[in-house]
């Protein structure tokens, strides 16, 4: 099932207090996409995602990350019906191959 068309990633940011959590949202679902065949209900997703890392919301990625991975019993639901809990990193890449060479080594 392909993720829902979008724009851009800016059509489910609303403010900027959101940004970061958006972003993983949007990437994270790209990612189930690619490797998984699988995607989130976006909105759900983007709203537990903000809920939760408030306060890092804006320009923290690596500490939203942190209070994302944190929260107890934090379940993001699939467009098919299934609860994932995921465990997310942040990873700084200067070059594309770089990032290429990342998603080839994911597991799935």
């Amino acid at each position: 099932m392909c993720p829902p068309q979008m724009e851009s990633s800016t059509e489910y940011q609303r403010d900027f207090g959101n940004c970061t959590p958006v972003a993983i949202a949007v990437v994270t679902n790209s990612m189930l996409e690619l490797k998984y065949a699988c995607s989130l209900q976006i909105e759900s997703a983007i709203t537990k995602l903000t809920d939760v890392s408030r306060g890092y919301a804006g320009v923290w990625p690596e500490q939203a990350l942190e209070r994302i991975n944190g929260a107890a019993s934090l379940s993001l639901e699939a467009r098919r019906g299934q609860l994932l809990e995921l465990h997310l990193t942040a990873v700084a890449l200067v070059e594309f191959e770089q990032l290429r060479e990342v998603v080839r080594n994911l597991p799935g």
